[in-house]
């Protein structure tokens, strides 16, 4: 029951990571068409600017597109049948506050009425708790943070 739990989480976040995919692949379209139409208007340093400001803009989100791709990447290879004693890359893990699973940097997810943090093993949080096991403790920006399970 609790390793389904795992696969839930991954199919939430792939859910979320293609929804984020998709907008970002619309955004880019609707750019590009405004591009195309920039570059029939007439010559000027006011057209010039413009045409660099969406290529810019077109830049910035082909560079979250492919953090997205990635991540969709990392997410469909998550082994979820993985049992973690101590937390660390697939761990899903309760505090007295909180459950976190270390993954991707995807944010909350909400299942059977709970909300669980999709984090980075690159967070400041994760690299905390990296090796600690039930009943370890650590302390992050002034909170205490107490591990209760591990799965």
């Amino acid at each position: 029951m609790q390793l389904e739990l795992k696969q839930i989480i991954v199919e939430k976040c792939l859910a979320k990571v293609q929804v984020s995919i998709s907008q970002l692949s619309e955004q880019l379209l609707e750019l590009q068409e405004d591009l195309q139409s920039a570059q029939k208007s007439t010559a000027g340093d006011k057209h010039e600017t413009s045409r660099a400001m969406l290529h810019l803009e077109i830049e910035k989100l082909q560079q979250q597109k492919a953090l997205k791709l990635t991540q969709l990447e990392h997410l469909q290879k998550a082994n979820t049948q993985k049992v973690c004693k101590k937390v660390e890359f697939l761990a899903l893990f309760k505090t007295l506050t909180h459950t976190y699973f270390i993954l991707e940097a995807i944010g909350p997810v909400k299942v059977k009425e709970e909300q669980v943090f999709v984090i980075s093993l690159k967070s400041p949080l994760a690299q905390k708790m990296l090796h600690k096991a039930p009943g370890d403790s650590i302390e992050l920006n002034g909170k205490t943070h107490k591990i209760i399970s591990i799965i």
